[in-house]
């Protein structure tokens, strides 16, 4: 059974290369890249994650810190 990942992430290059990293080691798969929080609860509900992977200086409304209090 593989580990559920989401990733919370800004900077396009890093989210594509958490992505990559995550999905080609064995016993994880990323089931979201998101770049920021907007919609935040409908995206963890369709990524259905085991883990979040969570960067806390996110641009728009809410930055990853006050996410995490919002899951």
């Amino acid at each position: 059974m593989n580990i559920k990942v989401a990733i919370f992430e800004d900077n396009p290059l890093l989210r594509d290369s958490l992505f990559q990293l995550i999905n080609g080691s064995e016993g994880f798969v990323c089931t979201g890249a998101f770049p920021d929080c907007t919609d935040l609860m409908r995206k963890v509900e369709s990524a259905d994650p085991d883990v979040i992977l969570m960067d806390i200086d996110l641009p728009g409304g809410m930055n990853g810190i006050e996410a995490v209090g919002k899951n």
